[in-house]
């Protein structure tokens, strides 16, 4: 399955994760300092004092990035897809978009998490054009109204 996450390296994709999955900020120390930094409602934390590295460690993913999908309501599931070449197929339960399959189970759930958050924003796109629309037929019809009315009005 071809998406523009099959060529991050899993440095990007931790990255991209740690942002988007997250929701974690990166951070530039005042004193300098070597090392990736983030920042979390909570704390600052250097990437070398605590690592995160979701596309290599089930762990972490198993810690850090199905919980935090979870709180968005959005359930993990993953199971076997062929023995023989021993791929894992990864999709979060409701959005279709975010199938991956993949022999690494942490770089599948990394980026079918992605690609569910993708799929997500486009429902949220939508539902926002939806809406607009919505309310420029309402005030189309508002200004219809008004022309009739002030039609009827005049001799």
């Amino acid at each position: 399955m071809t998406n523009k996450y099959n060529s991050r390296t899993n440095d990007q994709l931790d990255c991209e994760v740690a942002e988007r999955v997250m929701g974690w900020k990166h951070y530039k120390s005042e004193q300098g300092g070597n090392g990736a930094y983030w920042k979390d409602k909570e704390r600052v934390f250097q990437a070398y004092d605590w690592q995160f590295c979701p596309s290599t460690s089930f762990d972490a993913c198993l810690e850090h990035v199905i919980p935090a999908m979870r709180e968005r309501g959005i359930i993990w599931s993953a199971c076997e897809h062929d023995r023989d070449k021993k791929t894992f197929l990864v999709n979060y339960y409701g959005i279709d978009d975010s199938t991956y399959i993949h022999k690494s189970l942490p770089r599948a759930t990394c980026i079918s998490a992605l690609l569910a958050l993708d799929a997500m924003k486009g429902d949220e796109d939508k539902q926002t054009l939806l809406k607009s629309n919505k309310r420029l037929k309402s005030q189309k019809y508002k200004l219809q109204c008004k022309i009739k009315e002030l039609e009827n009005d005049s001799p």
